[in-house]
């Protein structure tokens, strides 16, 4: 595992960076060809070489595909994120149409699984719950096949997916804003025909999409979420044509049907058209400019159903997990990404009679830069485990009651790691401009960039305030079962023995890193019990009193907020203890107890106030604590050392960090490269 990670390391740090940095270039970016040379409408998106070039690097790479393969066990899906964190900030964005080609190879295999299920049980129609009931055999093969294409590390096969849900009325709010509708065909297909506002990785080869089937005879369909169904629908034209399992004669017959295939579209002068799709214009963004994004009209373009009628927004559920986790992976890479180019820059910039690497200053904020970027990776992997683990038990048969209880922390988390890495990224990704200076605003350095692309991360796949009503969802539907994994987890983790102390640690190091894991875990303890007790108070895990949980909607971003901080901080003490790296120690201090948030501000002061209304022994505890962290405090000495070694990235123990000598800047410029 490790000398895959590393060779595509540097891949990444050459070849890759190269690419990205150049398809960021204006003359780079999609545009939209309407007609051809003879006057006849071909809506053809034209990408550059380069971004062609990351399809087939992520095919070859298995980006996607290692998440299936699962050559690492319960561990493949950590193996594919690591690589994922890596490609991002040098993909140009393509990690985009890959989280939507996972996410809708998640729903495939588990589809495929349900029905294997169903079929086994001899059941046609599942349990009401269920988004799937048995599958037509021409269906069960297409879903195969498409799931194929989508897991493929052959660059000639390999599909992307696109993901097109927004509308005119927004996107988020599914069960207002579709209007598409499904019109059911002899052939068992669907005819669909609306207008999609807002669709990333225009160039994909298929796309998921909901739409609202109409009633053959009324000619009506159903409103809300209810009346909502999913179809997949080919984009390109030569790839309708899906046979049956009874004619199936190999992948490669299959594609010489299609591509000699007429079934109508906008265009109509080849097999590479689109499937009655007319493609409006581009998108001019903000940022993710290298990511082809249109606005376009489905005109009856070919789809099928692979949903229960009606069981749209619970199919899609699916996809949203795996799409999330991407999201949260790609703001932990552009914030290392960011940390590492202002790392490199401080060893280079002399501003005052000085190198950078000696203002304290500066060092502080690369230092809590570095803090804030290992606290959303950690968060992230953290959720990631979770989901490798669900998956390993789903594909081997091997289920147990507690991976129901790992679904139900994953269904928690997911919305939260989401939102908190989402924001963070873009606070990290301004920082590092600022550390440059006034040549971090100078377009032609490719450190602007980041923050434009960052900036799509709280917004895509949720904004923090619909994540924030996706936590109160669970919250209510699940009762306190939630809650109470949650809390539970936090406890478990910040009660993991540490782990064997270095052997270059001295003794009075050793009793300083336990005095700080101490009063971290008892703040985190602390801030567990009073976001509990906010929860209870609120009344937000009953369902039944829904007036009581709407009048706390208007805090419910800064739970949100306060779980994450509370959570993030049990598993930095949990990674401090098993690493026993003085770095770590400093990090889960830092977060918990430092300046990071105030005094131990884990929890927002709004709530804070609130239960210490109505529990003053909450707020007598957090006076004790006040105290244990002052008596435990790390001398200034200490401070200046933890503070060098994390910006620098250098071993506290060495004389760098104590400000003896200079920093090797050479192996600091070799590091920005990832």
């Amino acid at each position: 595992m490790s000398e895959e990670l590393y060779r595509f390391g540097g891949r990444v740090a050459y070849e890759l960076w190269r690419d990205s940095h150049a398809m960021d270039q204006p003359a780079k970016r999609p545009r939209l060809r309407q007609f051809d040379d003879w006057g006849r409408r071909v809506d053809e998106v034209v990408t550059c070489a380069e971004w062609k070039k990351m399809k087939r690097v992520a095919s070859e790479e298995g980006i996607v595909a290692h998440g299936y393969v699962r050559r690492f066990g319960s561990a493949s899906r950590l193996f594919q994120f690591a690589k994922l964190y890596m490609f991002h900030p040098s993909s140009g964005m393509f990690t985009c149409p890959l989280a939507m080609t996972d996410g809708a190879a998640r729903m495939f295999e588990r589809m495929l699984a349900h029905n294997r299920v169903n079929k086994a049980a001899g059941r046609v129609v599942a349990r009401s719950r269920s988004f799937v009931d048995r599958l037509s055999p021409h269906t069960e093969w297409l879903i195969s096949q498409a799931f194929q294409r989508l897991t493929s590390m052959n660059a000639q096969h390999f599909w992307t997916s696109g993901q097109w849900m927004t509308e005119r009325k927004g996107g988020s709010d599914v069960g207002d804003g579709t209007e598409t509708v499904a019109r059911l065909q002899p052939d068992g297909s669907y005819k669909l025909s609306g207008f999609k506002w807002f669709t990333s990785a225009t160039d994909a080869d298929m796309t998921i999409t909901l739409a609202r089937i109409e009633d053959a005879q009324t000619g009506k369909t159903v409103g809300g979420s209810r009346g909502l169904s999913c179809f997949l629908v080919p984009v390109q034209r030569r790839h309708i044509n899906f046979t049956g399992p009874d004619d199936y004669a190999g992948e490669d017959a299959v594609e010489r049907k299609c591509q000699s295939a007429s079934t109508g579209g906008v265009a109509d002068h080849g097999g590479d058209t689109l499937n009655a799709i007319r493609i409006c214009q581009m998108k001019d963004k903000l940022g993710t400019k290298q990511l082809p994004t249109a606005e376009l009209e489905l005109v009856g373009s070919t789809g099928y159903l692979i949903s229960k009628p009606g069981r749209g927004v619970a199919t899609i559920v699916n996809m949203i997990n795996v799409t999330r986790l991407y999201n949260s992976i790609c703001a932990s890479g552009f914030m290392r990404r960011s940390v590492a180019l202002a790392r490199d820059y401080t060893h280079r910039r002399t501003a005052f009679g000085k190198c950078l690497t000696e203002h304290a200053l500066h060092l502080e904020t690369l230092a809590l830069m570095e803090i804030k970027t290992r606290a959303s990776l950690l968060f992230t992997l953290d959720a990631v485990n979770v989901l490798g683990r669900i998956e390993q038990a789903e594909t081997s048969g091997r289920q147990q009651s507690g991976d129901k209880s790992l679904e139900l922390l994953l269904r928690l988390v997911t919305p939260l790691v989401k939102l908190f890495t989402g924001k963070i990224a873009v606070d990290v990704a301004s920082e590092g401009i600022e550390c440059f200076g006034g040549q971090g605003y100078i377009e032609t350095t490719g450190v602007p960039s980041i923050l434009r692309d960052a900036q799509v991360l709280p917004i895509w796949e949720g904004t923090t305030n619909v994540l924030s009503h996706d936590m109160l969802r669970v919250f209510a539907k699940t009762g306190s079962a939630a809650v109470d994994l949650l809390f539970g987890t936090i406890a478990d983790n910040i009660a993991q023995p540490s782990g064997t102390q270095p052997a270059h640690m001295n003794q009075s190091r050793a009793v300083l890193h336990d005095s700080l894991l101490r009063v971290s875990s008892e703040t985190v303890a602390h801030a567990s019990e009073v976001l509990r007790l906010f929860i209870a108070d609120e009344h937000m895990t009953d369902h039944r009193d829904s007036a009581r949980a709407k009048g706390s909607e208007g805090v419910s971003r800064d739970l949100a907020y306060s779980l994450s901080r509370t959570y993030v901080g049990s598993l930095l003490i949990k990674h401090a203890r098993w690493s026993n790296d003085e770095r770590d120690v400093w990090t889960a201090y830092q977060w918990t107890c430092g300046n990071l948030h105030g005094v131990g501000a884990l929890v927002a002061q709004c709530i804070v106030d609130r239960v210490g209304s109505r529990h003053p022994d909450t707020v007598e505890e957090q006076c004790k604590l006040a105290r244990s962290r002052a008596a435990n405090a790390p001398t200034m000495q200490d401070r200046a050392r933890f503070v060098r070694a994390l910006a620098l990235d250098i071993d506290p123990s060495t004389r760098e960090a104590q400000g003896h000598g200079a920093v090797d800047a050479h192996d600091g410029q070799n590091r920005a490269r990832l």
